[in-house]
């Protein structure tokens, strides 16, 4: 079982991974309102 536990572990942190990353390229995508503001204002 202690290896079932690992393997729950590591799939956790695969899943954890790919939701950052995919958040991450979204935010990429469309930028929030106050960047695209500011960099404007520059």
């Amino acid at each position: 079982s202690g290896l079932q536990s690992v393997f729950d572990k590591l799939a956790e942190l695969k899943t954890n991974l790919c939701n950052d990353y995919e958040i991450r390229r979204k935010r990429a995508e469309s930028p929030p309102m106050q960047n695209t503001s500011s960099s404007t204002a520059e």
